[in-house]
Protein backbone atom coordinates (compact mmCIF):
# COMPACT_ATOMS: atom_id res chain seq x y z
CA UNK A 1 0.00 0.00 0.00
CA UNK A 2 3.16 2.25 0.40
CA UNK A 3 4.23 2.20 -2.68
CA UNK A 4 1.18 3.51 -4.75
CA UNK A 5 0.72 6.39 -2.06
CA UNK A 6 5.02 6.95 -2.60
CA UNK A 7 4.41 6.77 -6.48
CA UNK A 8 1.53 9.61 -6.54
CA UNK A 9 2.93 11.33 -3.84
CA UNK A 10 6.03 11.50 -6.17
CA UNK A 11 4.26 12.36 -9.67
CA UNK A 12 2.03 15.27 -7.83
CA UNK A 13 5.44 16.70 -6.70
CA UNK A 14 7.11 16.35 -10.38
CA UNK A 15 3.77 18.22 -12.09
CA UNK A 16 4.43 21.08 -9.37
CA UNK A 17 7.87 21.34 -10.42
CA UNK A 18 6.96 21.64 -14.10
CA UNK A 19 4.19 24.34 -13.09
CA UNK A 20 6.87 25.93 -11.50
CA UNK A 21 9.25 25.69 -14.31
CA UNK A 22 6.34 26.86 -16.72
CA UNK A 23 5.73 30.07 -14.47
CA UNK A 24 9.43 30.83 -14.59
CA UNK A 25 9.91 30.50 -18.26
CA UNK A 26 6.33 32.93 -18.27
CA UNK A 27 8.11 35.41 -16.46
CA UNK A 28 10.99 35.64 -18.57
CA UNK A 29 8.78 35.88 -21.98
CA UNK A 30 6.99 38.96 -19.74
CA UNK A 31 10.80 40.44 -18.92
CA UNK A 32 12.22 39.68 -22.89
CA UNK A 33 8.84 41.52 -24.26
CA UNK A 34 9.65 44.51 -21.07
CA UNK A 35 12.81 44.78 -22.84
CA UNK A 36 11.59 44.42 -26.71
CA UNK A 37 9.52 46.93 -26.90
CA UNK A 38 6.89 44.66 -25.89
CA UNK A 39 7.22 41.97 -28.86
CA UNK A 40 7.16 38.57 -27.76
CA UNK A 41 10.23 36.17 -28.59
CA UNK A 42 9.94 34.68 -32.07
CA UNK A 43 9.65 30.96 -32.55
CA UNK A 44 12.38 30.99 -35.61
CA UNK A 45 13.97 33.42 -37.55
CA UNK A 46 13.86 31.49 -40.74
CA UNK A 47 16.58 29.23 -40.12
CA UNK A 48 16.59 28.05 -37.05
CA UNK A 49 14.70 27.64 -33.74
CA UNK A 50 15.44 31.01 -31.63
CA UNK A 51 12.69 31.05 -29.10
CA UNK A 52 14.04 29.35 -25.98
CA UNK A 53 17.56 30.43 -26.65
CA UNK A 54 16.79 34.43 -27.49
CA UNK A 55 14.45 34.31 -24.25
CA UNK A 56 16.64 31.98 -21.98
CA UNK A 57 18.84 34.97 -20.69
CA UNK A 58 15.53 36.17 -19.02
CA UNK A 59 14.16 32.90 -18.17
CA UNK A 60 17.91 32.13 -15.69
CA UNK A 61 19.06 35.22 -14.54
CA UNK A 62 21.24 36.45 -17.54
CA UNK A 63 22.58 33.00 -18.35
CA UNK A 64 22.76 31.94 -22.12
CA UNK A 65 21.36 28.45 -22.89
CA UNK A 66 23.92 25.43 -23.53
CA UNK A 67 22.39 23.12 -25.01
CA UNK A 68 25.22 20.31 -24.50
CA UNK A 69 23.69 20.08 -20.62
CA UNK A 70 20.34 19.29 -19.21
CA UNK A 71 18.81 22.24 -18.47
CA UNK A 72 16.52 21.99 -15.30
CA UNK A 73 14.19 25.04 -15.84
CA UNK A 74 13.59 23.41 -19.39
CA UNK A 75 13.59 19.91 -18.56
CA UNK A 76 10.13 18.52 -17.21
CA UNK A 77 10.76 16.08 -14.39
CA UNK A 78 8.41 13.72 -15.87
CA UNK A 79 9.22 13.72 -19.19
CA UNK A 80 11.14 10.43 -20.80
CA UNK A 81 12.58 12.18 -23.03
CA UNK A 82 16.23 11.02 -24.14
CA UNK A 83 18.81 13.53 -25.28
CA UNK A 84 19.66 13.62 -28.82
CA UNK A 85 23.28 12.79 -29.94
CA UNK A 86 25.60 14.77 -31.37
CA UNK A 87 27.38 12.75 -33.77
CA UNK A 88 30.87 12.88 -31.77
CA UNK A 89 30.16 11.53 -28.41
CA UNK A 90 28.02 13.90 -26.88
CA UNK A 91 24.87 14.78 -26.25
CA UNK A 92 21.98 18.07 -26.95
CA UNK A 93 19.42 18.66 -24.44
CA UNK A 94 16.58 20.55 -25.58
CA UNK A 95 13.86 21.94 -23.64
CA UNK A 96 10.17 19.51 -22.56
CA UNK A 97 7.74 22.24 -23.48
CA UNK A 98 6.67 23.37 -26.81
CA UNK A 99 6.44 26.80 -28.15
CA UNK A 100 3.46 28.15 -30.53
CA UNK A 101 4.93 28.12 -33.72
CA UNK A 102 2.10 31.17 -34.11
CA UNK A 103 4.89 33.66 -32.44
CA UNK A 104 7.14 34.40 -35.14
CA UNK A 105 7.40 31.88 -37.64
CA UNK A 106 9.83 32.96 -40.22
CA UNK A 107 9.75 30.70 -43.72
CA UNK A 108 12.79 31.81 -45.40
CA UNK A 109 11.46 29.84 -48.60
CA UNK A 110 8.48 31.21 -49.31
CA UNK A 111 5.68 29.30 -50.69
CA UNK A 112 7.13 26.46 -48.93
CA UNK A 113 5.32 26.60 -45.47
CA UNK A 114 2.93 29.35 -43.60
CA UNK A 115 4.64 32.34 -42.11
CA UNK A 116 3.37 34.38 -38.97
CA UNK A 117 4.00 37.40 -38.04
CA UNK A 118 5.95 38.46 -34.57
CA UNK A 119 3.06 39.51 -32.14
CA UNK A 120 3.15 42.07 -28.83
CA UNK A 121 2.02 40.44 -25.36
CA UNK A 122 -0.31 43.61 -24.74
CA UNK A 123 -2.05 42.58 -27.83
CA UNK A 124 -3.58 39.14 -27.28
CA UNK A 125 -7.20 39.68 -26.78
CA UNK A 126 -8.07 36.97 -24.28
CA UNK A 127 -4.70 36.44 -22.24
CA UNK A 128 -6.14 33.96 -19.47
CA UNK A 129 -7.15 31.79 -21.93
CA UNK A 130 -4.68 31.84 -25.17
CA UNK A 131 -1.70 28.83 -24.51
CA UNK A 132 1.86 30.03 -25.66
CA UNK A 133 3.89 27.08 -24.09
CA UNK A 134 2.80 23.78 -23.05
CA UNK A 135 3.98 20.07 -22.31
CA UNK A 136 6.08 19.02 -25.40
CA UNK A 137 7.26 15.64 -27.20
CA UNK A 138 10.28 15.08 -28.22
CA UNK A 139 11.40 17.75 -30.63
CA UNK A 140 7.62 19.51 -29.75
CA UNK A 141 9.47 23.26 -29.72
CA UNK A 142 5.43 23.74 -31.53
CA UNK A 143 2.13 23.08 -31.53
CA UNK A 144 0.34 23.81 -34.88
CA UNK A 145 -2.78 26.18 -34.22
CA UNK A 146 -4.12 27.55 -37.59
CA UNK A 147 -5.38 23.93 -39.08
CA UNK A 148 -8.75 23.33 -39.67
CA UNK A 149 -7.66 20.05 -37.51
CA UNK A 150 -6.64 21.21 -33.85
CA UNK A 151 -6.59 17.71 -32.95
CA UNK A 152 -3.36 17.97 -34.59
CA UNK A 153 -2.19 19.01 -31.26
CA UNK A 154 -2.02 15.60 -30.13
CA UNK A 155 0.72 15.01 -31.99
CA UNK A 156 2.76 17.31 -30.35
CA UNK A 157 1.55 17.56 -26.66
CA UNK A 158 1.51 15.39 -24.03
CA UNK A 159 -0.05 13.96 -21.14
CA UNK A 160 2.53 13.51 -18.52
CA UNK A 161 0.97 14.63 -15.44
CA UNK A 162 -1.98 12.17 -14.38
CA UNK A 163 -3.66 12.33 -17.98
CA UNK A 164 -3.11 16.64 -17.93
CA UNK A 165 -1.16 18.56 -20.34
CA UNK A 166 0.47 21.68 -18.11
CA UNK A 167 -0.11 25.04 -19.86
CA UNK A 168 1.21 28.56 -19.94
CA UNK A 169 -1.28 31.45 -20.56
CA UNK A 170 0.11 34.25 -21.94
CA UNK A 171 -1.04 36.00 -18.87
CA UNK A 172 1.24 34.13 -17.05
CA UNK A 173 -0.59 31.40 -15.38
CA UNK A 174 -0.45 27.89 -15.80
CA UNK A 175 -2.55 25.15 -15.70
CA UNK A 176 -3.27 21.38 -15.99
CA UNK A 177 -5.63 20.80 -19.07
CA UNK A 178 -6.64 17.26 -20.37
CA UNK A 179 -6.57 18.23 -23.83
CA UNK A 180 -7.97 15.08 -25.42
CA UNK A 181 -11.37 16.01 -23.15
CA UNK A 182 -12.03 19.11 -24.70
CA UNK A 183 -14.26 19.85 -27.57
CA UNK A 184 -13.18 21.40 -30.78
CA UNK A 185 -14.04 24.66 -29.90
CA UNK A 186 -12.83 24.49 -26.75
CA UNK A 187 -9.53 23.78 -28.33
CA UNK A 188 -9.57 26.55 -30.72
CA UNK A 189 -10.45 29.29 -27.82
CA UNK A 190 -6.88 27.98 -25.83
CA UNK A 191 -4.62 27.23 -28.87
CA UNK A 192 -5.83 28.70 -32.29
CA UNK A 193 -4.18 31.89 -33.46
CA UNK A 194 -6.16 32.14 -37.02
CA UNK A 195 -8.32 35.02 -38.17
CA UNK A 196 -11.25 32.83 -38.50
CA UNK A 197 -11.38 32.83 -35.21
CA UNK A 198 -11.81 36.41 -33.47
CA UNK A 199 -12.71 35.63 -29.98
CA UNK A 200 -8.94 34.02 -29.60
CA UNK A 201 -7.00 35.76 -32.11
CA UNK A 202 -3.76 37.93 -31.44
Amino acid sequence: MLLPALSKARASAQATACMSNQKQIGIGFQMYANTFNDWMPLYNDGWHLTWWETAYPYINNGKNWDVTKKDPIGNCPSATRKPVSDGAGGHYYYPDYAYSMALGFMDRYPGWGPTYAPRRLAACRMPSKLVTMGDGDDFGFVFVTVTDNPHYLYNVMVRRHNRKNNNLHTDGHVTPIDMWQLSNSELLLNYSYHDNYPNCVW
